[in-house]
């Protein structure tokens, strides 16, 4: 169907706070298991050796290159991101001592116990400053744990403790890895160079295939005539939602809302017309102001025959079937 939508979830718990709430709010959904491939790409280097990495890949941009600007902020916000993942490993570091133990760390039990709640709860439940923290220290862990910095010392009772080992000269020389946003893949920006540079600064690359589970809710189409942006973005906030399908389905809420209600003005002011004179008249005529936006136009609508049919199902508009040789429509 034209107007329905679909929204996909990371969380099982999302989905079904979601369709409640579209119960609640009159409207009738189903959650659906799906699973799914997800492709994850990584960089990986030492911080010094990324930082100037991302800087001269910045510089050898090409202009005529159509996604240059794109390329050009991601750049900038990855270095951005390596100069605050180094403020943060100083921060930690620096209030430690060679040798301390991990179980007398007050983050590292922090983190362990935020982890556990995370797992008995919902990710969503957790306060903010919980997901913050969560966030940046999972990040911490994973670089010591990959730079060798976790040991073991014996203790008297015959067991092992967890300690924290200095294995470094300066936090640049640490190796991290970062996810490499799809403009950045060296299909986009040209194998050449990219191959140049990765090589030059020791740059590695993983790619790895993991299975997934994602959770769909239908949207239907009453919601989506009904509600605006706002109602849905209070819904799922806080979700844990796919942002392809969060963002489009947040702009085709916008756009067949719009759709429907231009159609309406149509047919309120000509009476019944075809649907090829609505057409025209979507064509031509009806441009308004938009939000954000100077002007909003339909064009080219293909689908205009199955949106006015699902708008005379649902009640919207009528439908003359039985004494016009071409269907004609009215409010």
């Amino acid at each position: 169907m034209l107007f329905e939508e679909t929204l996909v979830f990371n969380s099982y718990g999302d989905a079904r706070e979601f369709r409640r709430q579209l119960i609640a709010y009159g409207y009738d959904s189903d959650v659906y298991e799906r699973h799914t491939l997800l492709y994850n790409e990584e960089i990986i280097g030492r911080i010094r050796d990324l930082a100037a990495f991302f800087t001269n890949e910045k510089q050898e941009i090409d202009a005529d290159n159509p996604f240059a600007r794109d390329l050009s902020v991601s750049y900038d916000i990855m270095n951005n991101y390596l100069g605050d993942l180094r403020r943060r490993i100083h921060k930690y570091l620096d209030s430690r001592d060679d040798g301390a133990s991990l179980g007398d760390d007050p983050d590292y039990k922090r983190y362990w116990d935020i982890v556990k709640k995370k797992k008995d709860y919902l990710g969503r439940d957790l306060p903010e400053n919980e997901r913050k923290f969560l966030s940046n220290f999972e990040d911490l862990v994973s670089i010591f744990g990959n730079n060798n910095m976790y040991g073991t010392l014996p203790e008297e009772n015959g067991m092992d403790k967890s300690i924290l080992r200095k294995r470094y000269n300066s936090v640049d020389d640490l190796t991290v890895s970062v996810p490499v946003p799809a403009c950045m893949r060296k299909v986009m920006i040209g194998p050449q160079i990219s191959a140049k540079n990765r090589k030059a600064y020791n740059i590695k690359t993983t790619a790895d295939v993991e299975s997934d589970t994602v959770y769909e809710v239908k949207i239907p189409l009453k919601f989506i005539l009904t509600e605006d942006q706002k109602t849905f973005e209070r819904m799922t906030e806080g979700c844990e939602i796919d942002p392809v399908s969060y963002n489009s389905v947040k702009l085709n809420l916008i756009a067949k809302k719009n759709l429907a209600d231009i159609i309406i003005d149509i047919l309120e002011t000509e009476g019944g017309i075809t649907s090829e004179e609505i057409n025209e008249s979507l064509d031509s005529r009806y441009v308004r102001d938009f939000p954000e936006t100077d002007k909003l136009t339909f064009t080219r609508l293909y689908c205009l025959e199955d949106a006015l049919e699902e708008m005379a199902n649902y009640g919207l508009i009528k439908v003359n079937k039985e004494y016009d040789e071409d269907d004609k429509f009215y409010v």
